[in-house]
């Protein structure tokens, strides 16, 4: 048996594989996922704007719990990274296997699915002598 959280998690985790990036209510407390952040129109969500919305009313009550008019991000929920979007000497953690200890490196690219640190715990700043980004197998964005 698995519990709701785990339940919330297998369901979040699907619909973001469909492409779902955002789980929304409206002012009618009505809930929806959308493709893209909705915006705000004078104070209100505006639901429409989110790219494509699909209503999932029916199985709310076991979808987080957010308020109306409020967004939650679900890759944010689900602790998921857009690498693509992380800024260079961003502080990270890696490592190459399970096994390993994380190391404390700086965030220097992400190319061809695999994140890029700079050696040594470098930064570009202080990578004077122009060494190349390091690819790593696991890495997690440090804590702030």
């Amino acid at each position: 048996m698995i519990s709701d959280k785990q339940g919330r998690e297998w369901l979040l985790q699907k619909l973001y594989d469909d492409g779902w990036k955002y789980y929304v209510k409206n002012i009618g407390d009505t809930a929806f996922v959308t493709t893209k952040r909705p915006v705000m129109n004078d104070g209100i969500l505006d639901i429409n704007s989110g790219g494509h919305v699909k209503c999932i009313n029916n199985i709310s009550k076991i979808m987080p719990k957010i308020e109306r008019n409020e967004v939650l991000n679900i890759a944010e929920e689900l602790g998921i990274v857009n690498w693509s979007e992380v800024p260079v000497d961003t502080p990270i953690f890696v490592r190459n296997s399970i096994e390993e200890v994380w190391k404390c490196r700086y965030f220097a690219e992400y190319k061809d699915g695999k994140v890029y640190t700079w050696r040594d715990g470098k930064t570009s700043w202080s990578n004077v002598i122009s060494d190349r980004p390091v690819v790593w197998g696991y890495a997690e964005l440090a804590e702030e």
